[in-house]
């Protein structure tokens, strides 16, 4: 057996992840959501706004959901817990296992997830790392426990990094795509071979966790303000402005965006319909360019591929509803045993009940037909 196969682009940009930064109040959430709800409908996206942001606050219509902390157990004051359904609040954790277990049913269009903002989202997953690091020294009951995330000490961003993995590979299991959207800054460097000063513009998150987004995307766009500055005398005034969108900086290298499409546009207008187009016609140009697939054959063969993936979706959720429930019904079963173990005549209708089921021990009950009949023997 070979392995290895030929790779054929999706011609739907919601097949890759994108990546959108930006200075404050430029309008990131904004342009995200009008190009969700022009590709994927009211249903086929979900905004998180996580941890303290609020960009969702000033758009009507948007869907949506707050997610303050990445588990709620970090939440102190449990009474706050209490009033999170009316404040459309859900820590990150069940959301993501709601979202995995009830793809199918509960969100059945839902195709992508968009991450408002990501240095919240690291924020996010510090303090969660230290809670857990601090469950564990409590189990132990050695050691102090730590007060900031810089404490855990050596192998801390690698287990950040596991634990952004663990997020992102569980929702890329039942087909969900990902638009991380973040915040920029103004970078002060020096050119390594002439030893020029020089500005550029990149994520406002350190490097290591910048990187993290930036690698997973296929296409990383800043959004910056292109300012008309003209000299009035000893002063600068700016005389207008217009909101630009940079994929890839070709002739100042001052603007850190980038694109695995090769035939990308480098910047566009700070508008969704470009956005889209820009991509689109990136993917679209890179399939022509190889001469073996036309277009509309790479369209056919995403539905073809969509249904497929549902399917399987739909299937391997049905085998771990099955899984969760029959571990259940087995807990009910060993725990009516224990409670009657003095008492043979109670317990006798079950070993027969294993026997002809063809099992010696209950533990090994793998079939969720036999469990409900031994436990139907517990009533």
């Amino acid at each position: 057996m070979a392995f290895g196969r030929r790779n054929k682009l999706s011609v739907d940009i919601w097949n890759y992840n994108l990546y959108l930064l930006g200075e404050e109040k430029v309008g990131k959430t904004t342009l995200i959501y009008e190009l969700l709800k022009d590709t994927v409908g009211e249903d086929g996206y979900l905004f998180a706004e996580m941890g303290s942001e609020q960009g969702a606050d000033a758009i009507e219509g948007i869907n949506y959901v707050n997610v303050p902390v990445w588990n709620k157990d970090s939440v102190e004051n449990e009474a706050e817990l209490d009033t999170w359904d009316l404040q459309n609040k859900v820590d990150l954790d069940t959301l993501i296992n709601d979202i995995v277990e009830n793809k199918t049913t509960e969100y059945p269009n839902l195709k992508v997830l968009a991450v408002d903002t990501c240095d919240h989202l690291i924020r996010m997953a510090m303090e969660e790392l230290l809670r857990r690091k601090n469950l564990q020294i409590k189990r132990k009951g050695k050691g102090d426990l730590k007060e900031s995330f810089n404490e855990l000490g050596y192998g801390k961003d690698e287990d950040l990094y596991r634990l952004l993995d663990e997020f992102r590979t569980k929702l890329s299991s039942v087909g969900i795509k990902f638009v991380w959207i973040g915040h920029t800054k103004t970078k002060n460097s020096i050119d390594e071979t002439t030893g020029e000063k020089y500005r550029s513009i990149t994520s406002n998150l350190d490097p290591r966790w910048h990187k993290y987004f930036a690698n997973d995307a296929h296409v990383m766009g800043i959004a910056y303000k292109d300012r008309q500055i003209i000299k009035k005398g000893k002063t600068q005034l700016i005389k207008g402005e217009n909101r630009k969108i940079k994929f890839r900086d070709e002739d100042d290298y001052v603007i850190e965006s980038g694109s695995r499409f090769k035939y990308i546009v480098p910047e566009i207008d700070f508008d969704a319909k470009e956005f889209k187009k820009a991509i689109e016609d990136a993917i679209k140009k890179e399939i022509e360019s190889n001469g073996k697939r036309k277009v509309e054959d790479a369209k056919k063969e995403d539905k073809k591929l969509a249904k497929e993936t549902e399917k399987i979706v739909e299937e391997a959720n049905k085998r771990k509803k099955e899984k969760d429930k029959l571990k259940k019904v087995l807990e009910e079963i060993l725990e009516y045993i224990k409670e009657h173990k003095g008492e043979p005549e109670l317990l006798k209708p079950i070993v027969t009940k294993l026997k002809e089921l063809g099992y010696t021990d209950p533990r090994t009950i793998d079939k969720i037909d036999d469990a409900l009949e031994v436990l139907e023997l517990t009533k």
